[in-house]
């Protein structure tokens, strides 16, 4: 059966689909991963691309990935806390 969409469902999808995974919206709406990725596909919400790491930021994360938090990594390096962990 066809759930329909809030306003604040929508509104949080619009806000977080570029820095969250489809999975984890839908976790937190608690909605399947499709679902999400239909509803961000029809509002014409697309991902960024995914950019390749430099040889300074490969080297920033490996001298710091044990010394500081991820989410302070991901800030300096401008990237996401995802990204970091991946």
């Amino acid at each position: 059966m066809k759930v329909k969409w809030l306003p604040e469902e929508v509104e949080f999808l619009e806000n977080n689909y570029e820095e969250m995974l489809y999975k984890d919206i839908g976790n937190i709406l608690k909605r399947s991963y499709k679902s999400v990725s239909r509803k961000a596909e029809e509002l014409g919400l697309k991902k960024k691309e995914n950019r390749l790491w430099d040889s300074f930021e490969e080297q920033y994360l490996i001298d710091n990935y044990n010394e500081m938090p991820v989410v302070k990594i991901a800030k300096n390096l401008n990237r996401t806390y995802n990204a970091i962990i991946r």
